[in-house]
């Protein structure tokens, strides 16, 4: 990893089109933390970060510039008036080959997870639509973007096109379909606890409760909180105090979930950080302090 100092005055963050919805609607981006790899939280510890683009043939953009996808054209001056932040190569130079795989990424950190009044640092959006039929969950994803854009008046341009929008190319933008979208939202998954919420649950929760859950019928354990999750992680923390890579991988997926999804794992997030930073725990130390909790005494 090299930081480069300075940051982009333009700068591109490219995101899911359910994502990009979900920024507009809330107004607020919401921020990765650092924990997780020590490659991160060497960059810049104890804090979240939006990761940035500053040249639109940035590798990353490249690389993610799928069907449903959404670049968020930003003013890196109104962010650096508010937030520090600096370009970083992430990989270093002995992971590229002749510059091909330079992300040319900007970074601004922050103190909080979320960074509020989000349209006011985005001066456009270029979004390339679903291949073939969109499905529902794809239709009210695309009503919801269409109907912030209108309402906060940025400039948006829609592309079938995909090297035309790797290129931002509005020449080659089409007029949106409104055959797409659908102000309908699809019905709502399932409540079943995410990995990263049992985790959370396993930390609060007090040992003689969890081992008297432990006691119950299957179908009691579920009704009194008890998931199945948290047992398999109780099981890994408990008798594979080496295996803590599983935690951390349930911490790096977390970081691309949005608020209010399926699992609540980012609103997990948040809490299982703010618990490591005051009490100046690592992943590992976290992970660690679970299975002691809940290994048994010979």
């Amino acid at each position: 990893m090299r930081v480069i100092a300075g940051i982009s005055s333009v700068l591109y963050h490219i995101t899911t089109t359910a994502s990009a919805a979900q920024i507009l609607g809330s107004d607020r981006f919401e921020l990765k933390p650092s924990e997780g790899t020590s490659v991160e939280e060497d960059i810049h510890p104890a804090s979240y970060y939006l990761s940035t683009a500053r040249t639109i043939s940035s590798k990353y953009i490249r690389a993610n510039a799928y069907p449903f996808s959404t670049i968020l054209v930003l003013n890196g001056r109104g962010l650096a008036a508010r937030l520090p932040g600096k370009a970083v190569d992430y990989w270093g130079p002995n992971m590229r080959q002749g510059g091909e795989n330079f992300e040319s990424e900007d970074r601004i950190f922050s103190p909080s997870p979320t960074l509020p009044n989000a349209h006011t640092f985005i001066t456009a959006i270029h979004s390339l639509l679903p291949s073939g039929a969109p499905s529902a969950f794809q239709k009210s994803a695309l009503f919801q973007l269409l109907v912030a854009t209108k309402r906060r008046k940025i400039p948006t341009f829609w592309y079938t096109d995909r090297a035309a929008f790797r290129l931002l190319n509005t020449r080659k933008s089409t007029p949106l379909d409104l055959t797409l979208v659908s102000p309908e939202k699809p019905a709502t998954r399932d409540n079943s606890m995410g990995y990263l919420s049992a985790w959370l649950a396993l930390w609060e929760m007090p040992r003689e409760v969890y081992f008297r859950l432990l006691a119950l019928p299957e179908k009691e354990q579920r009704a009194r909180g008890l998931s199945e999750r948290m047992i398999r992680c109780q099981s890994m923390a408990t008798f594979y105090p080496r295996d803590v890579e599983s935690f951390i991988a349930d911490l790096h997926n977390a970081k691309s979930t949005p608020y209010g999804s399926h699992g609540k794992d980012r609103e997990a997030l948040d809490r299982i950080i703010a618990i490591m930073r005051r009490n100046k725990l690592t992943p590992k130390a976290f992970y660690s302090a679970i299975g002691d909790k809940f290994r048994r005494t010979a």
